[in-house]
């Protein structure tokens, strides 16, 4: 357990991750979103997306996403200097943050933040309802050496990306299981509660109950357009 007592919810794109920080959030009231914490931080939705984050520079020298111009950090690892300078910019008051394109960076953020880890299967996550799902997973492609999409073959590769950075995710930045979210959306409320407090972290033991309601009362319309 850290002592900051600060959560990343670490997922990759279309994982369902608004939809369970929603549960988080809505059943935890010491959960505070840097978009919450001030005005100043009001258009951060992902603190480590360089697409969301108008307040730090350093996001998009240290992160990646979509942007052509950050891919390359997609397979960066964050030095321990660089994570200082980068929590530099996080509000005092803000303890909760989700979603990090760069799987890498996650072991990293693991010094400054509990991480929970949720993963959603390429079945449910292929074919998406959004075009912009693909251009994130040929980003992440990209930023694995996947360099010549072939136009045939665009779609495989970027499947293939997703399945990559899910394993990577599973096996970075936290000894606790991931989440998957086809468990979340179809566990008993038995399982589900023992699913949550294997994968929280001990301060938020306490409320496992909560948040296993609150996902139990929105699952329903947990579709694939998340």
């Amino acid at each position: 357990m850290t002592t900051s007592k600060k959560l990343l919810l670490a997922s990759i794109p279309s994982a369902g991750s608004d939809w369970l920080a929603q549960c988080f959030t809505d059943a935890v009231p010491e959960l505070v979103t840097p978009a919450m914490a001030s005005d100043r931080y009001k258009d951060v939705k992902e603190f480590f997306n360089p697409i969301c984050n108008h307040v730090s520079p350093l996001v998009s020298q240290y992160f990646g996403c979509e942007l052509p111009s950050t891919v390359r950090n997609l397979t960066r690892r964050l030095a321990w200097n660089e994570r200082c300078d980068l929590m530099e910019f996080w509000p005092q008051e803000a303890t909760f943050t989700k979603e990090t394109f760069a799987v890498y960076q996650v072991g990293s953020l693991s010094a400054s933040f509990d991480v929970v880890k949720l993963i959603r299967s390429a079945e449910h996550t292929f074919p998406p309802k959004r075009l912009r799902v693909w251009a994130w997973y040929q980003a992440i492609g990209q930023g694995l050496g996947m360099k010549s999409f072939n136009p045939r073959l665009w779609q495989a590769e970027a499947i293939a990306a997703h399945a990559v950075y899910s394993t990577m995710l599973d096996d970075f930045g936290s000894s606790r299981p991931s989440l998957r979210w086809e468990k979340l959306v179809t566990a008993s409320p038995a399982s589900l509660l023992a699913m949550l407090r294997d994968a929280l972290p001990d301060w938020m033991q306490d409320h496992a109950l909560s948040i296993a309601d609150r996902i139990l009362t929105t699952r329903n319309g947990c579709g694939r357009s998340l």
